[in-house]
């Protein structure tokens, strides 16, 4: 969800749903062996958005108000230690901004995110934007699918 203040200074709310699931294997033998010697993986994933004709001027305010994962199958959200989302210019020198982080999973299906309210108005109106996915932990045990909201 993003809520958006117009040039004039009214609230104009654009609501930017999506559920996007993905599934994740279940841990090898192998690396059950370097888990058990606290070996964890880090993820990085990173996802760039061109700009859709919307300049300076457009957009007041660009904030994040609702980040969800939940377990559809599989394991709980156990395997995960941390997660952090932020986003970046692909164009500018700007800094990555964090929006959502999350690190406390342990023995839970459903995960709602704790949010910066960091603006990140430039980035959206930069030629590109960068989301980017970081997260720490193993893999789960049984093969897991997971969505996003």
């Amino acid at each position: 969800m993003l809520f958006l203040l117009a040039c004039d200074g009214s609230l104009l709310h654009i609501n930017v749903e999506g559920t996007y699931s993905s599934t994740v294997p279940e841990i090898s033998t192998y690396q059950s062996v370097l888990t058990s010697i606290n070996f964890t993986t880090d993820v990085n994933e990173s996802e760039e958005l061109k700009n859709q004709n919307v300049n300076k001027g457009d957009i007041i305010s660009s904030i994040m108000t609702l980040f969800t994962l939940e377990t559809v199958s599989g394991s709980d959200l156990s395997f995960i230690e941390e997660m952090n989302i932020s986003v970046s210019s692909v164009s500018s020198d700007s800094e990555q901004i964090r929006l959502a982080y999350y690190d406390d999973f342990e023995a839970k299906n459903f995960a709602q995110f704790s949010l910066t309210s960091n603006d990140f108005t430039e980035q959206v109106i930069s030629d590109q934007m960068n989301i980017v996915i970081n997260i720490t932990g193993n893999l789960p045990s049984t093969e897991t699918t997971i969505e996003a909201n």
